[in-house]
């Protein structure tokens, strides 16, 4: 039997920097995807840019792009999911708006969806609860990104499900301006979550003086 490929490490060598943390305690395990995939990107452009080998340069627009999207789609749902928890609470509490009845698109399944364009159209409906709008801008990039690969297929396979090839002529992007809008997309929908986060925990201490006190 050869060698294995996930191979463990002793905490020595992990604390020499030769291994890596899974699951890390001190890191809530649905931000470490959603900035991994973020970061990852981050690293390959900072890569790219540093690289004289227009090849090694050039195929690394890919992965780039996949990772990009993925983060988006991953750091959504988790708004979206995160909105669902304070409807919950403020429901529990009586304080939801007079026009809002019930959790919109409650009966939306939100892990089988990977349009980018849908899913930010859930979470626009869900912000209401919190009574925040989503920032124009930050929606313009987001659908620039969807209008590019529609289901998630675009960059992580050469071709569709039809066999033809998505690019086919020679074109020419700017990776910094990509890594740039993409950070300021990053700060804005980390502001959107602390917000909401900061809802939620209100609720909850509320919630706990209530029943403290009942």
């Amino acid at each position: 039997m050869g060698k294995k490929l996930f191979k463990k490490i002793s905490y020595k060598k992990l604390s020499q920097g030769k291994g890596i943390t899974v699951a890390n305690r001190f890191m809530s395990i649905r931000y470490a995807y959603i900035d991994g995939y973020f970061t990852a990107s981050d690293f390959l452009i900072s890569t790219a840019l540093q690289l004289s080998d227009s090849h090694k340069k050039d195929i690394l627009f890919f992965p780039i792009c996949f990772n990009y999207r993925h983060y988006l789609e991953l750091h959504i749902k988790n708004l979206i999911e995160d909105c669902a928890l304070l409807y919950e609470k403020m429901d529990k509490l009586g304080y939801l708006p007079e026009d809002i009845t019930s959790l919109p698109d409650k009966d939306k399944k939100i892990s089988e969806i990977h349009s980018l364009s849908q899913l930010l159209n859930i979470l626009k409906n869900r912000l209401i609860v919190s009574e925040e709008e989503f920032p124009q801008d930050i929606e313009s990039y987001i659908l620039q990104m969807h209008n590019t690969d529609t289901n998630g297929q675009k960059y992580r396979y050469h071709k569709d499900k039809n066999s033809k090839t998505f690019f086919t002529e020679e074109e020419y992007f700017d990776l910094k301006n990509l890594q740039e809008i993409m950070s300021k997309v990053r700060k804005m929908l980390f502001a959107i979550g602390d917000f909401i986060d900061d809802r939620i925990q209100l609720s909850d201490s509320i919630i706990q003086d209530y029943e403290s006190n009942y």
